[in-house]
């Protein structure tokens, strides 16, 4: 992997995923960058994909729907995720860089920041349950399929800011 040498990303979409963690050695940071520009550049894809796909499924949806409410439903958010693939695509370059940024601060801030379980009690939508379960099984498996990927990032990441291999969340793409 030849991170060091790859400079020539200069598009808008990398501005918003810049490291700004300062107190990492130079050549740290800037691999670090090029890391979180080469994660941004090889997920731009899938994203697009996945949005594109996402969208066929709502038309989909929509010329099933019995009702025309429900139809009504369907292509307004389909219509709503044409007119936001840019914004979505931006939000998902900002979490990564911030995911990049964070990356030494990721170990300790779970458990001081989770609050007891009887503190968060609270009513679930049964289609937010749903779309909550759905992102985690997909996780789960992105996970488990790139297991030995993630593995060997984690070890790479951690030399780069020295500390310990670098597992689960606190992985900038875990």
């Amino acid at each position: 992997m030849d991170v060091g040498h790859d400079r020539r990303h200069s598009s808008a979409l990398h501005q918003g995923s810049r490291i700004g963690n300062a107190h990492w050695p130079a050549r740290t940071q800037r691999l670090l960058e090029a890391s979180c520009h080469q994660c941004v550049d090889g997920l731009q894809e899938p994203l697009r994909r996945c949005l594109s796909e996402f969208e066929k499924q709502l038309f989909a949806q929509a010329e099933r729907a019995h009702h025309a409410g429900d139809q009504q439903d369907c292509f307004s958010s389909r219509q709503r995720v044409l007119q936001g693939r840019a914004a979505y695509t931006q939000r998902f370059v900002l979490h990564i860089g911030s995911a990049f940024n964070g990356i030494d601060s990721a170990r300790s801030a779970p458990a001081a920041a989770s609050p007891k379980p009887w503190q968060t009690l609270a009513l679930v939508d049964p289609g937010e349950q749903e779309v909550s379960m759905s992102q985690e099984q997909l996780g789960v498996r992105g996970e488990v399929r790139h297991a030995s990927v993630l593995y060997e990032l984690g070890h790479r990441l951690a030399v780069l800011i020295g500390a310990p291999p670098l597992e689960g969340l606190a992985l900038p793409l875990g």
